[in-house]
């Protein structure tokens, strides 16, 4: 039984792509359709609406012409009767047909489409279809089709209004495969052909006249995704990849060459290939990888490289051990970025991300991933499975997947209130399923400001994958009760300071030998308030070490470090507390780390009294809070290596 509300609808004809509207959780839009034969398979754009729109809504047909393709609108939770007049919608868990645009069955059928913004009333769309064969064989395809919605009183009507061809010469088998559109900028990668490429365009230039171009990325192969973000200062980054590879554009002004920015090695075991990539803001890229033999699915979170790096470094990442495939791939932001005047991604802050793969076998897989914000550097970590869906649509492949725009609504929920995150999918055997994922609101007792806007996570909490930390915390856990039976044992003969006082369980039971007991050493206390109360503004990573203790670990390796050595205790020219830099590490620009334990004592007491002194540690902390963590010479200078 599925932990999520479905409702589902049935169209006919394949469906091939779909996307949601990013400023209305109630809209979706799919496509699909026979392609270019006489098959009689429809091809239309349909809109559904949630909830009391769905009464003011209805359908209108663009084309008189027979039908072979399908360009299909939904607004979320109805209740769908294809090719029929839209339905009254009054429960949560319909789907409703409310708009369809019948394309003719002379061209291709929709292979990628994508929400371009609005205009007062009006809703652009781009979509990938093909023209007809006649026209390509004359050297002329205007793959990209400009499309609007327009809701006019009861009525809703789709129009397509203008074409775009955008391939350089594009052979009579190549179309439109990808289409991703971030801000002001749209890329479309193609299938198939001979010459595989990526046209670039103004989204903004593209409304009803000529598109504005804006360059082309020859590709000596095919890429498999793309994906778009746009960054505040207004430029953009694109990535693509191959099969092993995976590329970082960046295009501003003008648009600079494609970087390698990371390789799977031929020699890894198992060698994964690239499948889908997507953005996590503008700091890192989440790839979906598919192990050979259909062994699984690999899904790797990478940190793009800083100036004057070359490489993106694998920042988390976990597996689907299922024998499946991926066969398609969505990502959804819980909390809203902050944007920049120019419109692209400022900050991300503390968030979650949803994740959903769909496998060969009709599955979905759901993982949700952590976002951790911190003055000095941001972290990915937890990126743990929520849940599976299984035989979403019965044998059917999964064709898309596509998560609405969560945004926190504007008043506190009130009790018995639940926030939904919505997941579409589709099928070539012409199923949409639609499903409702509860959310709640997260509470963090140790944020300073109460007044921080509500953030929500999934209701469904997370867990971790069980690894090799699962047998070593279990070996650690038997090895401290041996140490406690060994220490009352110790006691109840008087062979020990007490600690457990083992007497008081067994009294009358023989008499104990009456040894002098010598007082422990007595350990320098800092001065220094409590972990919640730990003033971190002169140290830039101390809230990441508070984390730490809560719980928030880190998966990648950072380095903690200095410009200058530490002086051991008692030397005089200590480094200011400003002077500590946290970085994620990188071993050839760092060096080898070493353990704590294998540190001298005079380096860890100095290391001690400068965290201190930066406001990031405190006795109470403990030594523990260092276990497991690196610590190497930079140019003279102790580093420290948070190790996830």
């Amino acid at each position: 039984m599925s932990k999520f509300v479905r409702a589902n609808a049935t169209v006919d004809y394949p469906l091939y792509t779909v996307d949601y509207d990013p400023e209305d959780d109630t809209r979706i839009i799919v496509g699909g359709g026979g392609g270019a034969n006489r098959s009689g398979v429809p091809n239309k754009i349909v809109r559904l609406p949630y909830g009391e729109a769905a009464r003011a809504i209805g359908r209108s047909f663009i084309s008189e012409a027979p039908v072979c393709r399908a360009l299909f609108e939904h607004l979320l939770t109805c209740a769908c009767a294809p090719q029929q007049s839209v339905l009254e919608t009054t429960k949560p868990d319909d789907l409703r047909v409310v708009g369809e645009l019948d394309l003719t069955r002379e061209e291709d059928n929709v292979a990628s489409l994508a929400f371009a913004g609005r205009k007062g009333k009006t809703i652009n769309i781009f979509a990938g279809i093909n023209s007809s064969p006649e026209e390509i064989d004359k050297g002329k395809n205007e793959h990209l089709r400009s499309i609007a919605i327009k809701a006019e009183g009861k009525t809703t009507s789709l129009k397509e209004e203008a074409r775009h061809p955008l391939f350089v010469n594009a052979t009579g088998d190549v179309y439109q495969r990808l289409l991703r559109i971030s801000g002001s900028l749209g890329a479309a990668g193609s299938g198939f052909g001979k010459d595989p490429q990526i046209a670039l365009f103004d989204v903004a230039g593209s409304k009803g006249g000529k598109l504005a171009r804006r360059g082309t990325i020859e590709l000596p192969k095919e890429a498999q995704d793309l994906d778009l973000v746009q960054l505040a200062d207004g430029s953009h980054l694109l990535t693509y990849c191959y099969q092993h590879e995976l590329y970082l554009v960046k295009i501003g002004k003008g648009q600079e060459d494609p970087q390698l920015i990371y390789s799977i090695s031929a020699d890894e075991p198992n060698r994964p290939s690239f499948r889908f990539v997507r953005f996590v803001g503008p700091e890192f890229i989440l790839a979906a990888a598919n192990m050979p033999g259909r062994s699984g699915v690999a899904i790797h979170g990478f940190r793009l490289a800083k100036a004057g790096q070359e490489k993106a470094r694998l920042a988390v990442s976990a597996k689907i051990p299922r024998k499946i495939n991926a066969t398609a791939l969505a990502v959804a932001n819980l909390t809203p970025p902050r944007l920049s005047p120019k419109g692209g991604v400022e900050a991300l802050g503390d968030t979650q991300f949803v994740i959903a793969i769909a496998g060969n076998e009709s599955s979905i897989s759901l993982f949700s991933l952590t976002h951790v914000e911190s003055p000095a550097i941001n972290l990915l970590t937890k990126l743990h499975p929520l849940s599976t869906l299984m035989a979403v649509h019965g044998a059917d492949n999964i064709t898309g997947l596509a998560f609405s725009r969560f945004s926190a609504p504007a008043k506190k929920a009130g009790s018995g209130e639940t926030q939904y995150l919505k997941l579409v999918s589709i099928s070539l055997q012409k199923m949409i399923a639609l499903h409702s994922i509860p959310l709640k609101q997260f509470v963090n007792p140790a944020a300073q400001n109460k007044n921080a806007p509500v953030r929500y996570v999934t209701k469904l909490e997370a867990s971790a994958p069980r690894t090799a930390r699962t047998a070593i915390s279990l070996f650690g856990f038997v090895v401290l009760i041996m140490a406690l039976a060994g220490q009352a044992i110790v006691e109840y003969f008087g062979q020990g300071y007490p600690i457990l006082n083992p007497q008081r369980f067994f009294t009358g039971i023989g008499k104990p030998v009456h040894t002098p007991i010598v007082a422990p050493p007595v350990v320098h206390q800092h001065g220094a308030p409590v972990v919640a109360e730990v003033d971190t503004a002169s140290f830039p990573g101390g809230n990441l070490l508070a984390r730490i203790v809560e719980g928030e670990l880190p998966t990648e390796t950072l380095v903690l470090y200095a410009d200058t050595p530490a002086p051991a205790t008692g030397e005089e020219g200590a480094t200011p507390a400003t002077d500590i830099k946290l970085e994620v590490h990188d071993e050839e620009v760092h060096g080898p780390g070493k353990a704590w334990d294998e540190l001298p004592e005079a380096q860890q007491n100095a290391w001690k009294d400068r965290l201190h002194d930066a406001g990031a540690w405190t006795q109470q902390m403990g030594e523990s809070i260092f276990k497991g963590i690196l610590f190497g010479e930079i140019g003279g200078a102790i580093g420290h290596a948070v190790a996830g």
